[in-house]
């Protein structure tokens, strides 16, 4: 134990020795509980030069070599024998890369060669007495060397691990420049991203004021509840745009102020009162501008020369002054639960207060949660519009309608509602045709009436359902619908035609401007609910957004009422 403890301090003071006399980094090593330290070994870096060297026509992975122009010693000979350039199966070193050790001048080289052939020597050694040797050539200057197998072996390997080496350098390299890339785009979106919420931090600050009242400016506040146009981004009063949209006074018309849908009267003219009715033409409307002053009623909202109403003091608007039209025979007036008047048939066989209380009182042809609803300035077209509740609505609201009934009785009552909800509404312009709408191009129909005279059951389709031939039958005009939304710029359709609205919607190629489509699928001429939903799936290649209560997948629908509403929306290809 005594000589053990004196070994390690006398190595101990050999370290402290060599490392005074400049001898740092020494390696500690051990064996038997013996610790010692020895100086490391130097191994040289491999060099590497930037053109191709010879002997890798078909690689172009670089490997490391001594540089050109070294002087490389010879170990023999290796012209003066024969050398086999191929023709062994066996052997797997022809023609691949491979790293010689030199010695220069008492410095280690790894030079690259590639194996171009091998001999066989006799060995008495060796127990099969053959000895694989094998040719390599140089690849900077084609100098040629003899290794043995165990050379080559190892040669080969080095080199492999040489180009592994290289390989993995270059992914490194190549990652660690897709994340400077990958960190310079954050910073360049980050940047951007600031500037944006400084700009509308900046905005939020600042605002435009434009009212229609007149008053416009910038930062303008007086304290009235204000809205934004979602276009210009304009301010202006809640009270003068309500006052100044189109539409009946109290008619419903949060369509046109909800967030995101509202437009000044800059970006939306349309929705906006522009009516001139003057006592100099009073049978006549306009919307344009002649230059000349004007003067607005209070009551109706319509304009007149100022230079007309001081020469008719006395009188009344021209506008109000119109009569409203005379209730028609064996008809009564009908409160709708929005407050206009409706014209319908005293005879209570008809249905028609039902009408009017399922499409007014309970809104069915409006779903504003998902912001399918009339707004001012919009075209309707009224496809089956019966006594036009739907489109009386409508022309309340401020928009503009064509309605279209084919039966003789509903169109009379038809043209009484539209003329009574229409004459007051500055803007609003109504259009009725007495024609059926089918799935062809055709001049005439057969128009199906229900024998108990309930009116919104008349059909064209009666034809589909074989056990009621009973059936009165009329011939009436007819069109397409197609035609009707190329002849009218409309922006909603609505169809309730007593089963024709499946031929008809699917007749359509070109749907235009139309962005708003709701329709009743009437499951009593069609009851198939996989074909429901076969029709669905066309239509949605138009209308991207399609609303409607749920269905079951197979069968045939049951239950009442029988028919079941389908809203579809979409973005016209030129919004306004």
């Amino acid at each position: 134990m005594a000589e053990a403890a004196a070994l390690r301090r006398a190595l101990k003071e050999s370290k402290r020795k060599q490392e005074a006399a400049g001898f740092p980094g020494l390696e500690k090593r051990s064996l038997g509980g013996v610790e010692w330290y020895v100086q490391p070994k130097a191994t040289p870096a491999l060099t590497y030069r930037s053109d191709r060297p010879r002997g890798t026509v078909d690689r172009d992975e670089p490997f490391g070599y001594a540089p050109r122009g070294s002087a490389k010693r010879r170990k023999l000979d290796v012209d003066a024998a024969v050398w086999r350039l191929s023709g062994d199966a066996e052997n797997d070193f022809l023609g691949m890369r491979c790293v010689r050790v030199a010695v220069l001048s008492g410095q280690r080289l790894e030079i690259a060669c590639l194996v171009d052939g091998f001999r066989d020597e006799a060995d008495a050694a060796l127990p099969d007495g053959v000895r694989r040797v094998y040719r390599c050539r140089d690849a900077d200057d084609g100098t040629l060397h003899q290794l043995s197998a165990g050379e080559a072996s190892h040669g080969i390997a080095r080199a492999d691990e040489d180009l592994e080496r290289r390989r993995l350098a270059d992914e490194q390299e190549k990652r660690a420049e897709r994340r400077e890339e990958a960190e310079a785009r954050r910073l360049d979106a980050s940047a951007a991203a600031d500037a944006a919420d400084a700009a509308i931090e900046a905005e939020s600050r600042s605002w435009v004021f434009d009212c229609p009242c007149g008053v416009s400016g910038r930062d303008y506040d007086d304290g009235a509840d204000m809205i934004q146009c979602g276009s210009c981004l304009a301010w202006a009063h809640d009270a003068c745009v309500m006052e100044r949209l189109r539409g009946a006074r109290g008619a419903p018309k949060l369509a046109a102020l909800r967030f995101g849908a509202y437009r000044c009267r800059a970006c939306a003219p349309a929705r906006y009162r522009e009516a001139f009715r003057c006592y100099c033409d009073p049978d006549s409307a306009s919307f344009g501008d002649d230059g000349e002053d004007r003067l607005r009623c209070e009551a109706c909202l319509s304009y007149c020369h100022v230079f007309c109403a001081l020469a008719n003091p006395d009188a009344a608007c021209p506008t109000c002054a119109l009569a409203a039209p005379a209730r028609p025979a064996g008809a009564k007036r009908v409160a709708s639960a929005r407050g206009f008047p409706v014209f319908a048939r005293s005879d209570a066989r008809c249905r028609d207060e039902t009408i009017v209380r399922e499409v007014v009182g309970d809104g069915a042809y409006e779903r504003p949660a998902m912001g399918f609803e009339v707004v001012p300035g919009e075209t309707w077209l009224d496809v089956g519009a019966h006594i036009g509740v739907f489109s009386s609505l409508c022309l309340q609201a401020g928009a503009d309608v064509v309605a279209v009934e084919p039966d003789a009785d509903n169109f009379r009552l038809l043209l009484a509602n539209g003329a009574a909800n229409a004459v007051h509404d500055a803007g609003a312009e109504f259009k009725a045709l007495n024609v059926a709408v089918t799935d062809r191009d055709e001049s005439s129909t057969t128009l199906y009436r229900h024998p108990r005279g309930i009116a919104f059951r008349h059909s064209t389709e009666r034809r589909l359902i074989s056990r009621e031939p009973d059936w009165p039958r009329a011939t009436v005009a007819a069109t397409s619908l197609q035609r009707l939304i190329d002849d009218h710029a409309v922006d909603g359709v609505k169809i309730d035609a007593q089963g024709a609205e499946v031929g008809a919607v699917e007749s359509v190629t070109d749907w235009r401007r139309v962005r708003k489509l709701v329709l009743e699928y009437d499951f009593e001429y069609r009851p198939s609910l996989p074909k429901f939903h076969a029709f669905v799936k066309r239509l949605r290649t138009h209308f991207p957004r399609i609303y409607h209560s749920k269905q079951k997948r197979s069968g045939d629908f049951s239950g009442f009422p029988n028919g079941v509403l389908v809203f579809a929306m979409r973005e016209p290809p030129d919004s306004p």
